[in-house]
């Protein structure tokens, strides 16, 4: 594929939007390879311990899907540079923190921060590269994306070992000055302005109701239930999104278009994010864990054990775009995900063997990630209507975020049930729980395989008059 012919302004918006969703994926995969220095010096349990990844994960699921309805309606670049100023705030907040409370507020923020600015730089993305040109401006989006997921865990490492965790943070500060000069410079104001009426119900209760799902989840660990309400908010956050689905049925303009939920196409691809989230993003949070228990390295040389797993997502993108080109999407997806499931399989059989399998299984499943992570939302964004983008881009984040917050409950409760209450965390506790852990990673896997081949066949059904992106 030759390079696209676009502009200095287009390279420069690109790289500008790019950047800002890889501050957002970088406040993942920076922070994990920090988090038992985090736990020691605020001298926090397991359970507790996930709510440094799950506070920010938490928000950022409840509300992107609303947020993107919001930058819709009141404009994608209003709304990225509010996102962007809350993000950079928030992350000064967050290192200046030296209590568990305040690190955890802050991380909210940025959650809240991080929902605007997903939900709105994928829809500016598909408005300044229309047609052909999307799947490989996503295809950079990708690989620069890749750079915080490849390089995370190692500037995270570098980081907590010679300046200290609360410095992951700060860094976002002088990267969100260069991006808001990017596309303040480069990303005009024209782009339309969708003067619908807010579906103020359905963004209160999918808001709301999704909250309390993850929050329960998210408390779901041995002892937690009557201390945490976690009964109560799983009834309430079912409640609410039988309401909001109930209200989309009425409403003028909903949120979601229900008719999306017809196309199998579309379906599946929603699904795509959460099942992957079960089979790659929640062992970058528990594989740093390993590496110091079972393997004796520090944070800095977890980084470097995590690049079988991550470098992928650098290197894989622009192939994943080509492949996006010249195979249909469901061959192109369940292929992925079998290199991904196959990778967990031979993980597996490493984690008590020589490190050359775990390497190896590594490899494997950060190749099927690279190969479709950045693709996931282009699919998605296609096969919805150009003035739907940012609801489609909103969706797609949000089984993202809400999939990576189920995984880490699902696989912390996993751990925590095979542990000793009182007692400290072994090698060997932990490596049974990790077995676990890849099991669900291979189930999640197989089940990504069917649903691609059964359903990511079908074509998308276009909801308006304009050309989608054709994928097969």
């Amino acid at each position: 594929m030759n390079t696209p012919a676009w502009s200095r302004s287009q390279w420069v918006a690109l790289l500008s939007l790019s950047f800002a969703v890889f501050m957002v994926s970088l406040d993942v995969t920076v922070v994990v390879v920090s988090l038992p220095k985090i736990q020691t010096d605020l001298g926090l349990s397991l359970a507790q311990l996930q709510w440094v990844v799950t506070s920010y994960s938490l928000v950022f699921a409840g509300l992107l899907l609303s947020a993107g309805v919001l930058a819709d309606r009141f404009g994608r670049r209003r709304t990225f540079f509010l996102g962007l100023a809350l993000f950079a705030l928030s992350s000064g907040a967050a290192g200046l923190a030296n209590t568990a409370w305040v690190l955890n507020a802050a991380r909210a923020v940025q959650g809240l921060g991080a929902a605007f600015l997903l939900s709105s730089a994928g829809a500016l993305l598909a408005q300044i590269f229309p047609g052909p040109d999307r799947t490989r401006a996503f295809g950079v989006w990708g690989t620069v994306i890749g750079i915080g997921l490849a390089f995370g865990p190692l500037i995270g490492g570098f980081i907590t070992r010679h300046v200290g965790w609360h410095w992951i943070f700060l860094i976002n500060l002088p990267v969100a000055v260069a991006i808001f000069a990017g596309v303040q410079k480069t990303v005009s104001a024209i782009f339309t302005v969708h003067k619908r009426p807010l579906d103020w119900i359905g963004m209160t209760s999918f808001t709301a109701g999704l909250f309390g799902i993850i929050y329960a989840l998210s408390t779901l660990h041995p002892g937690a239930h009557a201390e945490t309400g976690t009964e109560y908010a799983a009834a309430g956050g079912i409640l609410l999104l039988v309401i909001f689905f109930a209200s989309q049925r009425w409403q003028r303009e909903p949120m979601i278009d229900l008719a999306l939920l017809r196309n199998k196409a579309f379906v599946g691809i929603t699904l795509m994010p959460i099942l992957l989230s079960i089979s790659y993003w929640s062992l970058l949070v528990f594989l740093p864990q390993y590496f110091e228990l079972s393997r004796g390295l520090d944070a800095l040389g977890s980084g470097i054990a995590l690049l079988p797993l991550t470098l992928p997502m650098l290197m894989l993108p622009p192939f994943g775009a080509k492949l996006a080109h010249r195979l249909p999407r469901h061959v192109h997806f369940s292929l992925s995900f079998a290199l991904v499931g196959l990778g967990a399989i031979v993980m597996y059989a490493g984690l008590h063997a020589h490190g050359a399998l775990l390497i190896a299984g590594m490899l494997l499943t950060g190749t099927g990630s690279g190969l479709i992570n950045a693709q996931m939302t282009n699919v998605a964004v296609s096969v919805v209507p150009h003035e739907r983008s940012g609801m489609a881009t909103g969706i797609s984040g949000t089984m993202r975020q809400a999939g990576f917050v189920f995984a880490i409950a699902l696989h912390t409760l996993l751990i925590e049930q095979v542990s000793i209450p009182g007692q400290a965390m072994s090698s060997e506790v932990f490596n049974a729980g990790l077995g676990r852990i890849l099991m669900t990673a291979m189930a999640a896997s197989a089940a990504a395989v069917l649903i691609a081949l059964a359903w990511l066949r079908y074509d998308a059904v276009p909801a308006s008059a304009e050309t989608l992106v054709p994928l097969d």
